[in-house]
């Protein structure tokens, strides 16, 4: 089987999978939706930093491309959240179980969350924090 008669294929197993399951259809609207969100609240104050110097006729500021710039990294964060919530749904409906968008949330607190190095749980011999080992002081 050819290159595009596998990606053929792949399409017409994604359309029966999102006739099958509306609720899979969710995920993308809500990327759209977080990312707009997310998209205003960098661009308006990147904006905002600059406000004097584009009234001037002159370039951004250095703060607003340092703005810009962390807005980028929070939207791809956004963007890549919701497709791996989006595959892990799709996979559950694959197998035969019933896909959900607070299912993809569970399953991502369950698979990213405890590997975040804020979140710290305490042991009776040591702290954990995520996969980091922090011996008690």
């Amino acid at each position: 089987m050819g290159r595009i008669a596998r990606s053929f294929e792949m399409f017409k197993a994604s359309l029966r999978v999102l006739n099958t399951r509306k609720e899979l259809v969710l995920f993308p609207v809500l990327s759209g939706a977080a990312t707009l969100i997310v998209a205003a609240g960098f661009l308006v104050p990147g904006l905002l930093a600059s406000r004097d110097s584009l009234d001037a006729g002159d370039k951004l500021e250095p703060a607003s491309y340092v703005i810009f710039f962390v807005g980028y990294l929070v939207l791809a964060y956004v963007a890549i959240f919701f497709q791996a919530a989006l595959i892990s749904q799709a996979d559950i409906a694959l197998q035969g179980g019933d896909p959900s968008v607070a299912g993809a949330f569970a399953w991502h607190g369950r698979t990213h969350w405890p590997s975040c190095p804020g979140r710290c749980s305490p042991q009776p011999s040591r702290w954990r924090c995520g996969r980091w080992k922090i011996a008690p002081v």
